[in-house]
């Protein structure tokens, strides 16, 4: 029996699965960064990575951009967002001075909005689409299923920090 497809490879049967991943990565995050040692939460895994302090950071300031960019593509289909340099930005609100604690709780519930207003959507929405203007195209099933991956990608970083 086909299925519904939403986007690219996403189909009405994944979105829960997605859904629930993406409401799971606080808690692992709160679990990784729990075992780090408290000499490592200043310490970048490798050269130009993030500390995990700075991953914190980034992750409660960026998730709120990610979450506007899908509602943008949802109230204003193919508009273009801003774009902003992840190390600038990190510069300029000072990430290494930010209190981890205070950045996992602010992600969690930053993430709990974008996860409500994501099973809020009509199967229809999860195919409309912004317009990025030095990655192209994303559809809000492309941006949530980055955000994954991203959260992903800090996690193993933080794995990392914790072996180091």
């Amino acid at each position: 029996m086909a299925s519904l497809r939403l986007d690219g490879d996403l189909d009405l049967v994944s979105v829960p699965y997605l859904v629930e991943a993406l409401s799971a990565m606080p808690a692992l995050f709160r679990t990784t960064v729990g075992r780090l040692e408290t000499s490592s939460v200043d310490r970048p895994t490798h050269v130009g990575r993030f500390t995990p302090r700075e991953v914190m950071a980034h992750l409660s300031d960026w998730e709120p951009i990610f979450l506007s960019r899908m509602q943008l593509a949802v109230s204003d289909p193919g508009v273009t967002v801003p774009v902003y340099d992840e190390g600038d930005r990190a510069t300029e609100l000072g990430y290494s001075g930010w209190d981890v604690p205070s950045s996992m709780a602010n992600w969690a519930s930053a993430r709990a909005e974008t996860v409500l207003w994501l099973t809020s959507l009509q199967p229809q929405e999860w195919a409309m689409e912004f317009l990025h203007p030095e990655r192209g195209v994303f559809s809000v099933t492309r941006q949530a299923t980055m955000l994954l991956a991203h959260d992903v990608y800090h996690l193993v970083q933080l794995e990392e920090a914790g072996a180091a």
